[in-house]
């Protein structure tokens, strides 16, 4: 199994959902798969070390939290936790049999159930959106296989018929992409769309011949009508794994619809972030629905769409899938 090195101050105060996916990954590296709410949360607060009123991140996220007494502090964790509890209820509730922890809500404990294929998926997906807690050569496989995913992920959302291609740098013989610099890249997309590239925003100048990159696209899918018109139905796809929940929003503009018309012509694509995160606040909406500006993929949409899927899935198509649970 991939090792996992946490860090709660890492992960800020306020943001419970990523203390529940903090919880699940204490949960997979417990000898005995258990992880019981209050003692792990409390050590990662610093409750437990006797610094009653130091919390991880505290200063950041609430300063006025030091005036408060430790029976105040008492009733701040025990609500938090309840809260938290909330988290895994709900993903428990979307994705029934594909979520891989049980929990007992009495005891307040996170139970890691026997790997099955669709458990492999979501751990994978986990990790993925917890790149900070793995090994430099570990974060880069979970990049490359997370923005595999979001290949299946759009060609699940598109008819048969469709196209789906990768962009970034998790290129594989499996998968359609498209071969040289990002300059010859873009060429080969803008034909496929019917088109050409907008020569007064971008030529063979505009980048470095030995640039491969994918000029914020990581995915791409279309319906090509092939009658040699332009205005395909068109989906394009930012793959987010990002350390911070302000660089996974600020990604979504990688995509933006406008800036790619000012570099292809004559097409119209819509928008998407995927997101290994889960995030949701514990009734199920988003964490901040105003910032999300993009069609919206995350760690449970994913599940929905590729849950039934998740046996097809190998070390060829997401590096260490094998090692992740």
């Amino acid at each position: 199994m991939l090792p996992v090195i946490l860090d709660s101050s890492k992960v800020k105060r306020r943001s419970l959902y990523r203390w529940a996916d903090f919880v699940e990954l204490f949960c997979l590296n417990d000898p005995d798969g258990e992880a019981p709410l209050e003692e792990t949360l409390r050590e990662a607060w610093g409750f437990e070390t006797g610094l009653a009123s130091n919390f991880a991140c505290q200063e950041e996220d609430d300063p006025n939290e030091t005036d408060l007494e430790r029976p105040e502090y008492e009733d701040k964790i025990n609500t938090e936790i309840i809260d938290l509890l909330k988290h895994f209820q709900l993903r428990e509730q979307l994705l029934g049999d594909a979520y891989p922890f049980t929990i007992d809500p009495n005891d307040l404990v996170l139970i890691k159930k026997p790997a099955s294929d669709s458990h492999r998926l979501y751990i994978y997906i986990l990790r993925a959106a917890n790149l900070a807690f793995h090994t430099k050569e570990d974060e880069k496989a979970l990049t490359t296989g997370f923005e595999r995913i979001a290949y299946h992920v759009l060609e699940e959302l598109m008819p048969p018929s469709a196209k789906v291609a990768l962009f970034g740098t998790a290129g594989h013989n499996e998968y359609k992409c498209y071969p040289g610099n990002k300059y010859t890249k873009l060429c080969a997309f803008a034909d496929e769309m019917g088109t050409r590239l907008d020569r007064e925003n971008i030529n063979e100048h505009t980048y470095a011949a030995q640039d491969t990159g994918d000029d914020g696209l990581d995915v791409a899918a279309w319906y090509p009508f092939n009658d040699k018109a332009t205005h395909f139905p068109l989906f394009l796809a930012q793959a987010g794994c990002t350390a911070s929940e302000k660089g996974m929003l600020d990604k979504q503009f990688e995509v933006d619809a406008h800036s790619w018309g000012q570099r292809i012509r004559q097409i119209w694509p819509l928008s998407m972030m995927v997101t290994p995160q889960c995030y949701r606040q514990a009734n199920g909406r988003w964490e901040q629905p105003a910032k999300i500006v993009t069609v919206f993929i995350d760690r449970i949409r994913i599940m929905i769409l590729l849950r039934t899927k998740a046996g097809e899935f190998t070390d060829k198509k997401l590096p260490l899938y094998s090692e992740a649970v």
